[in-house]
């Protein structure tokens, strides 16, 4: 059975990993975020012209008062973070 989550904290946390890379400039993609129900954090590995420009670590029960897109464990944001 595969896990759904890449880290376990020291306080046994878990926490789940995934990327988004765009090249310089204006972005083309997207990221949907789809938490499994058994993880603590969702971390976005941000990627620009192939350089990390940030990372964003999300606490998954809070994501629903973070944005009002939030529905059935999805998070969609759509902009540039340059």
């Amino acid at each position: 059975m595969r896990a759904h989550w890449h880290l376990t904290l020291p306080d046994s946390a878990k926490a789940q990993v995934k990327h988004l890379a765009n090249p310089a400039g204006s972005w083309v993609n997207e990221h949907i975020v789809r938490a499994h129900p058994d993880v603590t954090y969702y971390a976005l590995v941000l990627f620009e012209a192939f350089a990390v420009t940030g990372v964003l670590i999300l606490p998954t029960p809070q994501l629903g008062a973070i944005h009002t897109r939030w529905a059935n464990g999805i998070w969609a944001p759509r902009s540039s973070c340059s």
